[in-house]
């Protein structure tokens, strides 16, 4: 049985545990499916870090930001609240993954992000992504 390393909920509220091989999945991006709708004139900045690369999968609610074009990230990461990060060789942030976005933001009206601090990101900052 796979190794359990990451959990989080589906769109019913259940709990989802993501195996290794499926979080590297998420992690990777999943550029090449058709759902997945790549907003070239948005940028979103969460901290201290501005995500000029923006694309959603509306049919799996995920989010995918990246800084510059998505490219093989060296060290991979997940918040506390369940998010995937994934770094440059040099340690700097390059991508951020939101699994139940929309769900969430329509849910709670806001997504708590823990990077190096806890950052509440709220409708406004994300939501013009989720309805692109």
């Amino acid at each position: 049985m796979p190794r359990c390393i990451a959990s989080t909920t589906d769109v019913d509220g259940y709990p989802v545990e993501l195996s290794g091989e499926r979080w590297q999945h998420i992690l990777n991006g999943h550029l090449e499916l058709a759902s997945h709708q790549e907003i070239s004139s948005m940028s979103i900045t969460i901290g201290s870090t501005t995500f000029d690369r923006v694309s959603y999968d509306r049919e799996a609610d995920v989010l995918y930001l990246h800084v510059g074009d998505p490219r093989a990230a060296v060290e991979f990461d997940a918040t506390p609240e369940g998010y995937a990060l994934r770094y440059d060789a040099g340690g700097c942030l390059v991508g951020l993954t939101i699994v139940n976005a929309k769900r969430l933001l329509d849910e709670r009206g806001s997504i708590d992000i823990t990077i190096s601090e806890r950052i509440s990101v709220n409708q406004d900052t994300l939501g013009p992504a989720l309805v692109a």
